[in-house]
């Protein structure tokens, strides 16, 4: 099951009006991960995830938050400068 699938999956669950997969939507969940040292972003508009391009050196890891923080502010520009978001962090203890 592809990404786009499983998202209209679980929003069918809920008690919200299911939207169509073209109407344009805003305001939704986003999720920033790292995979094998590389930054995706998990969007259910889109069905696939999207890998962001972050510039390491060879041996370096990917630090997450930075990376995050450099594709977040991209997005903003992007929109014009709304920030009409929240952010959560989930992570392991050190």
């Amino acid at each position: 099951m592809d990404m786009a699938t499983a998202n209209d999956t679980i929003a069918e669950e809920g008690e919200s009006r299911v939207i169509d997969r073209e109407e344009h939507v805003n305001l939704h969940f986003v999720c920033f991960v790292s995979v094998n040292n590389e930054l995706y972003e998990l969007d259910g508009r889109h069905p696939h995830p999207i890998k962001h391009s972050v510039n390491l050196q060879q041996g370096q890891a990917l630090d997450l938050l930075r990376s995050t923080k450099d594709v977040i502010l991209k997005l903003i520009e992007n929109a014009g400068g709304d920030i009409r978001f929240s952010m959560m962090a989930l992570a392991k203890t050190a």
